[in-house]
């Protein structure tokens, strides 16, 4: 979309316009009729401005310059005029007004300089040559204004010397002059005879009054008045907070420098504890190999003496089958067999002793391995207890403060962290649910619990600040009940402990705020269009909440989607008001346009 556009019009027969860029735009091109108050018309040698504000889909104000002079229709038909005109975002410069003029004198080519009458029964646009809108200069580098609501009224503005740089005057009075900012149409002329036919007399001001900016200076000085007592009270407040966190954190820090000493003292032991196991996983290699050993010796042994059982054998039947060799028999009786039965006696002695040793050798290293492991386990679970949880990555400054509270302030009751509605807003949804489940558990507790209205559990929950969002859920489009469940139940502890529920009865949960119904005509019964033009309003209840007029994928302002939330808390306002009328309407369901609103005092 462009900043500007420009047009020139007329009613040779009827009424024309050839116009170009925001015209097009912003479908201006009926605002060049003519239509003066009190059913005015021109007179010859009358020449009359109009100035007019709009706002646009944006919200941006639009600001458009209509210059009209006196002429003669071809068919003779009273009221005719030819001018030109200009619409345009933002400041102008006087190249703009310089462009305009010149615009205006090629308008004033369509009639006859004398006669006043038009040339033609036609605008010929293709005949006309309107300035390019995308040309540079026409603008100072400042961020186009924003609308604000107003009540509609008319102002007149006499000026003298040349048309157009009085005119220039009274755009940059309409426009930044906040004595003036509520007129929506300003009437500009040299005859104040003409004025006073089209407003009431105490509303025409000369030029001096549209450059008196005295008003706005002076509510711009309370401003920074305020500003600064701000500034200053945040600066203490600043000062006094540092000083706590510098505490905080050089007591963390020092609990931190002997936690970590602890860690370094327990990882020496551990290194010490890891050193004996390879100790002992050597000596046990060792016996490994002994035992390799021995059961190699006791191999050779049998087959010895399975060597010296066959020789026994073989000797016994020559002995049995010769009766003649009795001296050999006596002999390997006495030099064979009785040295085999001493040594097999030895080496069953020596075997039973190793397999002793062995047995027990394995035992002990059974129970040495089964201690270290348990001095390394305890050990491992002493250092995770006590010391790297403490200090470990997720970990941050704020939660070892929070943990470090005083249990009887943190466990009198499990109600989540406190928010406001905005900090709630942006959790992850993950939180937000686990955040509500706790809510919800309290509720519970609350209302079977036998508690006195002086007990540290009630007390706490009466003295939560509780952000609507918390509390209120998105509801169901047939039953506004559903959204409303933990408002409900949470009225019914205000009641089972003779509590007054303002918080939650008359303030909607926006606490200390103070506001005053008003009836309003929002022109439509669409509930989302409804609730998008009440935060368009200077003085409604959310101005201390950031809340932000966004769009869906479509490019859709469908606020009931995109926070539904939001969208439940009107929802359930209006529902309630007003208070003096029994019968309540659901935003969902209302046919009206006209609805009674909150409105800020």
């Amino acid at each position: 979309m462009t900043r500007v556009g420009f047009s020139v019009f007329g009613r040779p027969a009827v009424h024309n316009h050839c116009s170009n860029g925001l015209f097009n735009d912003l479908k201006l091109n009926n605002e060049t009729y003519l239509n003066l108050p009190n059913s005015v018309l021109l007179d010859k040698g009358q020449k009359i401005a109009v100035l007019k504000r709009y706002k646009d889909s944006q919200g941006v104000e639009v600001i458009s310059v209509f210059v009209n002079d006196f002429a003669n229709s071809t068919n003779d038909r009273a009221g005719a005029y030819v001018g030109a005109g200009v619409a345009f975002v933002g400041r102008p410069t006087p190249k703009l007004i310089k462009t305009l003029e010149k615009l205006h004198h090629q308008a004033l080519s369509l009639i006859d300089p004398e006669s006043k009458k038009f040339k033609e029964s036609k605008i010929n646009c293709d005949a006309l040559s309107l300035p390019d809108p995308n040309a540079k200069g026409y603008f100072y580098e400042s961020y186009p204004k924003k609308y604000s609501n107003r009540k509609e009224f008319n102002i007149g503005i006499n000026i003298q010397g040349s048309f157009f740089e009085g005119l220039m005057t009274a755009i940059q009075g309409f426009m930044y002059n906040t004595s003036f900012r509520s007129a929506t149409t300003a009437y500009i002329s040299q005859d104040v005879n003409l004025l006073e036919k089209i407003v009431p007399k105490k509303y025409i001001y000369n030029t001096y009054h549209l450059l008196d900016f005295s008003h706005y200076i002076k509510s711009k000085k309370e401003e920074i008045k305020l500003l600064e007592k701000n500034i200053s009270d945040k600066e203490k407040k600043f000062i006094t907070l540092d000083k706590e966190k510098k505490e905080s954190l050089e007591k963390l820090e020092k609990d931190k420098k002997e936690k970590e000493n602890e860690i370094s003292d327990r990882e020496r032991k551990l290194a010490k504890i890891q050193n004996d196991i390879q100790k002992e996983e050597k000596n046990l290699e060792e016996i490994k190999i002994k035992n390799e050993k021995s059961k190699e010796k006791e191999s050779n042994l049998k087959s010895e003496i399975g060597n010296l059982k066959k020789t026994k054998s073989d000797h016994f039947k020559a002995f049995l089958n010769s009766p003649d060799f009795k001296n050999e028999r006596d002999q390997y009786e006495s030099e064979i067999l009785s040295p085999i039965q001493k040594e097999k006696k030895e080496l069953s002695q020596q075997n039973q002793k190793l397999q002793g040793d062995l047995s027990e050798d394995k035992k002990k290293l059974k129970r040495r391995k089964f201690i270290l492991w348990a001095v390394i386990l305890l050990l491992v679970l002493d250092l995770g207890f006590r010391g790297y949880d403490l200090f470990s990555p997720n970990d941050t400054t704020e939660d070892i403060v929070e943990e470090s509270q005083p249990p009887s302030e943190i466990n009198t009751i499990d109600l989540p962290k406190e928010y406001t509605a905005d900090e709630f807003k942006d959790l992850p949804h993950d939180k937000k649910e686990e955040h509500k489940k706790k809510i919800d558990s309290t509720i519970s507790k609350l209302l079977k619990k036998e508690d006195s209205t002086d007990s540290k559990t009630a007390k706490h929950f009466f003295n939560r600040k509780w952000n609507f969002r918390e509390v209120l859920d998105a509801g169901d489009k047939n039953d506004i009940d559903k959204g409303l469940h933990r408002v409900i139940e949470i009225k019914k502890i205000y009641k089972k402990f003779g509590r007054e529920d303002k918080l939650f009865s008359d303030e909607f949960l926006i606490k200390s705020l103070e506001f005053e119904e008003e009836e309003h005509d929002f022109g439509t019964n669409d509930f989302n269009a409804i609730l998008l033009k009440y935060l368009e309003l200077d003085n409604n209840i959310y101005t201390e909440n950031n809340i932000e007029r966004k769009e869906d994928n479509s490019g859709n302002s469908k606020i009931s989607k995109i926070d539904p939330i939001l969208f439940m808390h009107f929802r359930w306002m209006l529902y309630n008001l007003p208070k003096k009328d029994k019968s309540k309407i659901d935003l969902l369901e209302n046919k009206k346009t006209k609805l009674t609103i909150p409105i800020v005092k």
